[in-house]
């Protein structure tokens, strides 16, 4: 096993030292005066105790800091894995590296340590693994499920924004939710639980819908990020597979190629290289930290002269979706990474 291998099934869980670093930044921002009375209980110098109270912390404060959180005489715990979950939220600008401690230890504090700009969520999906990021959001993606008028039965996919107001939505495309041969939704079902839903808002614009739910225990609602080109990105979706005899969440990885305007709506899109077919309608692409960077919306084929065919995967960037409900939705802007 690779050591990078090795550290993502390690991280593809909780672990008490992981989450020790998550509960001493989320105490810190949003509940500091709770976290100077932690700070002030421990065993250290005094100059100390006030640097931690500053947000300077190394990776032996940060255990400390958690034993006396929660009244422990120990706690499990790697080095190796602390300062892997620590430089993932140095690359991604949650805290920055200050000089070595006199101890020689790597030094740390938050940066920008704004209760409008803290996100618990985002930080635990720097943390952890990929394989832990799929597991927390497979109830917040569910197969949409509808009657067409013909009988048949057909399958896109939506996932769940927890919108800052306190509303929940299921986000997909409107040809998913409703379209000329659509009669009705049947089922919105993530991983056996259903949602309850109320509410269908369609776009005049974009190829999107949002339908108000109620969702599911343990259903985490998505951040929105905004993608760049060559980005590494991951679709989720419910693609049709002729042996299943039900839908089954598929992931698939890619990066974004290109931005494209469509000639037809004259609205842009991300050109990605991420496998899609049909029933990934709707469905998310997210970067590596659980981010939505857009909408899977349709897949182009193309003929070259030599008569080639190729195909190019399509998807409604986070611009468009920020757009959609903040001019017809109209709750505002939702939860994003920046």
């Amino acid at each position: 096993m690779s050591r990078g291998t090795f550290l993502d099934h390690q991280l593809s869980r909780r672990r008490p030292d992981i989450d020790a670093i998550i509960d001493f930044l989320d105490l810190y921002i949003l509940h500091k005066s709770q976290f100077d009375i932690v700070a002030d209980q421990l065993d250290a110098q005094r100059d100390v105790r006030e640097l931690l109270k500053l947000g300077l912390f190394d990776a032996q404060r940060v255990i400390d800091f958690h034993l006396k959180l929660h009244n422990l005489t120990s706690t499990t715990h790697s080095g190796e894995l602390i300062r892997h979950a620590l430089q993932r939220l140095v690359e991604y600008g949650l805290i920055e590296r200050l000089p070595k401690t006199s101890r020689g230890d790597d030094q740390f504090r938050p940066i920008n340590a704004s209760a409008n700009i803290w996100s618990r969520s985002l930080a635990e999906n720097i943390c952890y693994s990929i394989d832990f990021l799929i597991d927390k959001y497979r109830p917040s993606i569910p197969f949409i499920e509808v009657r067409l008028k013909n009988g048949d039965l057909g399958i896109g996919t939506g996932f769940l924004l927890r919108h800052p107001s306190g509303q929940c939505f299921i986000i997909t495309n409107k040809h998913v939710a409703e379209g000329e041969q659509i009669d009705t939704i049947l089922a919105i079902e993530a991983e056996g639980h259903a949602y309850g839903w109320t509410r269908l808002t369609l776009s005049s614009r974009f190829d999107l819908a949002a339908i108000d739910v109620t969702p599911p225990p343990g259903a985490h609602g998505f951040i929105v990020s905004r993608g760049k080109v060559l980005q590494d990105v991951i679709a989720f979706g419910y693609p049709k597979i002729a042996v299943a005899e039900k839908p089954f969440l598929m992931a698939h990885r890619g990066q974004i190629n290109g931005n494209v305007v469509n000639k037809f709506d004259r609205n842009e899109y991300h050109a990605i290289s991420c496998s899609v077919a049909p029933g990934n309608s709707g469905g998310p692409i997210i970067l590596e930290h659980g981010g939505v960077v857009g909408v899977v919306v349709q897949s182009s084929e193309f003929r070259s002269a030599s008569d080639v065919v190729g195909t190019h995967h399509l998807a409604v960037p986070a611009d468009s979706l920020i757009q959609f409900l903040t001019d017809e939705v109209h709750v505002g802007e939702p939860n994003t990474d920046s």
